[in-house]
């Protein structure tokens, strides 16, 4: 019989919790990298510089391990912009703070938005995740929904023209990828103007 002090100690919590997170760290590198689909599992965890048996006490399947990757990443990304409206009256200005959380998210965080948005996740995320990311898009069609009770963004489903804003958006990001342009101050005050005309409501 093994005495006590010879059987393996547990993992303390601390260790557990960065193991976890050096994990999800790795996944969504070589998520944004490779995609998902692309991205097999004991490549992860090499990445995390562990084994994958390892990877699996924590995450029993890539999916759970994919799921773990998105919420983090939109999680991250809903905390940018959580705070933003209070103390924003005017919708333009209130556009121009997201305009600017997105460019802040994107360049601050530029493999967990490639992730995020250049790639297709509804073959693995669970009911969470889903939750989370519709979160996100019911934030930002409440912006728009205000600014159309305001009178200042034309008529429309706000879900709709949320995406035309995000489709805007990655297009910019996919330059900025390619070393075409910057995610800077410069390239967000030149194509903020341009994006806010296709919401604006034709006054005339």
């Amino acid at each position: 019989m093994n005495h006590p002090s010879q059987l393996a100690a547990p993992i303390p919590i601390s260790r557990r919790r960065d193991r976890r997170s050096d994990l999800v760290d790795a996944a969504i590198k070589l998520f944004a990298e490779r995609t998902y689909a692309a991205t097999p599992v004991p490549l992860v965890a090499a990445e995390a510089g562990v084994g994958t048996g390892t990877l699996y006490r924590y995450f029993p399947s890539k999916e759970a391990l994919g799921n773990a990757a998105f919420q983090r990443a939109k999680g991250r990304f809903l905390e940018g912009v959580a705070a933003i409206g209070g103390e924003y009256a005017d919708p333009r200005e209130l556009f121009s703070a997201w305009w600017g959380a997105l460019f802040r998210f994107a360049a601050e965080h530029p493999d967990e938005f490639a992730f995020l948005e250049h790639q297709q996740h509804a073959g693995y995320l669970d009911a969470e995740s889903h939750a989370l990311a519709a979160q996100v898009d019911e934030a930002a069609a409440a912006v728009l929904r205000d600014a159309q009770a305001n009178g200042e963004v034309r008529d429309g489903d706000p879900t709709l023209l949320v995406a035309l804003v995000f489709g805007a958006f990655i297009g910019i990001d996919r330059q900025a990828r390619a070393g075409l342009l910057a995610l800077d101050d410069h390239t967000r005050a030149a194509t903020e103007p341009i994006v806010w005309a296709l919401l604006r409501k034709d006054h005339a």
